[in-house]
This record gives structure tokens, sequence and C-alpha cells, in this order.
């Protein structure tokens, strides 16, 4: 966890914000999450979204969801939810096939979910983050 914050402090946008600022900032992120996915946070041992691999692309993917809302001029729980409820679309066009459908619930169970979403490995961290990314762009167009 601690890490995948460290990533967020380095970036551009946040070197010279106040920490507390931040904080509230992904407050509203996780906030726009929770709405996402409510059953997740119900029962988050069940899903990878609250664990290592979970938490670090999903953080650093907070780096990419602010830009976009800062871009679209309204950085509030409200737009973040807009961006991210792009994980919820179809994406026939994203180059992996577990991306192309609506990233739902079933995606960050452990039970259930493809190997992107529950192997905690330094690779499949990276690669969930970049499919995350690519299915957020996508679905923007």
């Amino acid at each position: 966890m601690v890490s995948s914050v460290v990533d967020i402090l380095d970036e551009h946008y946040f070197k010279n914000m106040p920490i507390k600022s931040i904080g509230y900032l992904l407050i509203d992120y996780w906030n726009a999450l929770f709405d996402i996915y409510p059953e997740c946070f119900t029962a988050p041992k069940e899903f990878s979204m609250h664990q290592k691999h979970g938490l670090h692309a999903l953080n650093k993917l907070f780096i990419d969801v602010y830009g976009i809302a800062l871009q679209s001029g309204d950085v509030s729980e409200e737009s973040m939810y807009k961006v991210l409820s792009r994980l919820l679309e179809e994406t026939p066009a994203h180059p992996v096939v577990d991306f192309r459908y609506s990233i739902g619930v079933d995606f960050w169970s452990f039970d259930s979910g493809p190997v992107y979403g529950v192997t905690a490995t330094r690779q499949n961290i990276q690669d969930l983050y970049d499919n995350l990314q690519e299915k957020i762009w996508l679905a923007g167009r």
C-alpha cells in the first residue's frame, strides 16, 4: 500500500500539493470505486481490489483518473466516478480479451476473476494497471 501511494506523491500533479489535499482526493477516488463496486467493500477479503495487487494497480490508476478529471475542469468524486464508470463499458478494441467486457465485481473476485485480477506478481500488477488504463482510454473515445 505504501509503495503505491509513493508513486502518487512522485507524480508531477501532486509534487507541490499539500498531503491533506491528496488524501481528500484519494478518499473521493475510493468513494467513487465504492459506488461502482460496493460488493467488493462489504467482503474485502474475497476481492483482489483490496489486496496488494489490486490496491497498487488502482492507486496507480488514480493518477490517470485525476488527470482526466483535471482536463475536464472538475476534480470531484462525481467526475472521478464518471471516469471510473468507463471500466463497466465494453471495449471490443482492447487488445486483451479479459478487458473487452465490462469489468464487474466478478473480475475482482478471487473465486472467478481472471489472472490479471487475482494474481499478485509484480508483472501482473503492472499489466493490470496498463490494461485498466487502456480500457478507460478506449471507453472515453
